[in-house]
């Protein structure tokens, strides 16, 4: 499912609630030592009451334990080109030197997808936020999601229902390739979700009703199906 702008991130446990203002697309943590890290990009097509026309991607940290007050504490924050459709958080190359908290994937307005550094983002470490950013898509990034046995993989979806495989050995310069041939008819593709169980397995859907099932072994889809009654998933 797609991931509303929010016009006040609220995070609820049992005890409680944490929240800030902000109209953003989010990503938690996978890092286990920060659980509790969530970065928070801009999002496209949406204006908050500040009426700002810019674009932030920020970490912050959720903290229930007492005393810690209900607003949630900003580690960093970076200014951004462009806005977000979707943000993704890997654990790919968690505790190295280069990118001790992971990597951060943003698929853009602009049809790019860019690639962050959460440590420097959070002041952890010093140096360039960014680490790449690469134009491959010829419209809007509204899928990403990363592969959680191989978290170097990020899957991508956009218009004309093209999906991108991303390998990130090296994030500074990706390898780029797709599932297979695009499904007909041609549409935008709005999610994009790895397979929980076997890590070749891709789902994708988009704003036709369409969802289709791609088995990247095969390199083609195996099933799709379509709800005749859902326009936008």
């Amino acid at each position: 499912m797609s991931t509303p702008p929010l016009a006040a991130l609220r995070v609820t446990p049992h005890a409680g609630s944490l929240q800030v203002k902000r109209s953003g697309t989010v990503a938690w943590s996978p890092i286990s030592q920060e659980r509790g890290f969530i970065a928070v990009g801009t999002v496209a097509n949406a204006i908050d009451d500040s009426f700002e026309t810019t674009a932030d991607l920020e970490v912050m940290a959720v903290d229930f334990a007492p005393g810690a007050g209900k607003e949630m504490q900003i580690k960093g924050a970076i200014k951004s080109n462009e806005r977000f459709h979707r943000l993704a958080w890997s654990g790919h190359a968690a505790g190295s030197t280069e990118l001790p908290l992971g990597i951060l994937a943003g698929g853009m307005v602009d049809g790019s997808i860019g690639f962050w550094n959460p440590a420097i983002i959070s002041k952890q470490m010093q140096g360039e936020p960014l680490v790449a950013r690469v134009q491959k898509h010829k419209g809007p990034v509204r899928g990403l999601d990363f592969n959680s046995f191989k978290p170097n993989l990020l899957a991508s979806g956009a218009t004309e229902s093209e999906i991108l495989i991303w390998d990130l050995a090296n994030p500074k310069a990706p390898n780029v390739y797709t599932p297979g041939t695009p499904t007909q008819p041609l549409s935008e593709i709005t999610c994009v979700a790895w397979n929980g169980k076997v890590e070749h397995i891709l789902a994708s859907t988009g704003v036709s009703g369409t969802s289709v099932v791609w088995d990247l072994r095969q390199k083609r889809p195996v099933i799709s199906f379509t709800d005749s009654a859902t326009k936008y998933v």
